[in-house]
């Protein structure tokens, strides 16, 4: 199971680029025979390990996330898959990616697909899961915030990793996804923790964003930056592509639970009409512990 290819891949980073109905099976046998869960192989730029690699094809079964490009390695054919192939990557990966993080798998908060994006950005770009494996994936962003994966963290086109999984949101009917509250709650509850430490703290981070009227600040109870492109464009005011989407189930929420209000005209107002959305939240709303 620790033996290496001439590529520096091991069987499990082998299985882990092909995810399909036996993957789930193979994993846990090559893990039960001491496959190193985050072992990284040296075909890639990146350097990607198995989780890596489960989370691209995951990206690679359903629409490209709005403006990014799936890696062509980790899809293994230049980015482009079977639709019978697409079917099977995208039933398995999430309990696939389940059983890697189980057996010990690590998030690194500062490992990059060769895209610049961090593993939570790429997890979340690969939005919706299977119906059924809602909550395990909800599990999974959970686990890889709390090993300190930062989700304010921007992407070439300055979006958070809230920003793109609100995009995919916009094209998801909200049958197939029964946890977007909770999603969201876990999502902001961490990024506050993250601007709030900037912002008190050494400021390595940036917690400043721009805006349509300027620079924003990012931590609770102003202006999220983490819901904002760095060309202004609020993802509360994305389009929806499909009716009733997961994307109105998120506004309702941020409305509800965050006091986060829409003008109707394509802007979100704190006071004064400023263009931002104010967003202050109440502890004990919508929590997911």
């Amino acid at each position: 199971a620790t033996v290496r290819n001439r590529e520096g891949e091991t069987p499990l980073h082998v299985e882990c680029r092909r995810v399909r109905a036996a993957s789930v099976g193979v994993v846990k046998q090559l893990l039960r025979a001491g496959a190193d869960p985050s072992a990284r192989n040296s075909r890639d730029a990146a350097h990607d390990t198995p989780l890596a690699l489960v989370i691209e094809r995951g990206t690679a079964t359903g629409q490209p996330p709005a403006g990014e490009e799936s890696n062509s390695s980790a899809s293994g054919v230049n980015g482009s898959l079977s639709e019978a192939a697409k079917r099977g990557s995208h039933r398995f990966w999430v309990k696939t990616a389940d059983q890697l993080v189980r057996a010990g798998a690590r998030w690194d908060p500062d490992w990059r697909y060769t895209s610049g994006v961090s593993l939570l950005h790429r997890m979340l770009s690969a939005f919706p899961p299977p119906r059924e494996d809602a909550a395990v994936f909800l599990y999974l962003v959970k686990s890889a915030l709390e090993a300190g994966v930062n989700p304010n963290l921007l992407d070439r086109r300055g979006r958070s990793a809230i920003f793109a999984l609100l995009e995919q949101m916009s094209r998801v009917p909200a049958r197939q996804f029964y946890l977007t509250e909770k999603l969201l709650s876990l999502l902001l509850q961490h990024a506050d923790k993250r601007a709030t430490s900037s912002n008190s703290g050494s400021g390595k981070e940036n917690t400043l964003r721009k805006g349509p009227k300027g620079l924003l600040p990012s931590n609770a109870g102003l202006n999220r930056a983490c819901l904002w492109d760095k060309s202004g464009c609020s993802a509360l005011d994305l389009p929806e592509l499909v009716p009733d989407s997961c994307l109105c189930v998120a506004r309702a929420y941020l409305e509800a639970e965050c006091g986060a209000g829409s003008t109707g005209s394509g802007s979100h107002s704190g006071s004064g009409g400023g263009g931002a959305a104010l967003v202050s939240v109440s502890s004990g709303k919508g929590g997911l512990y």
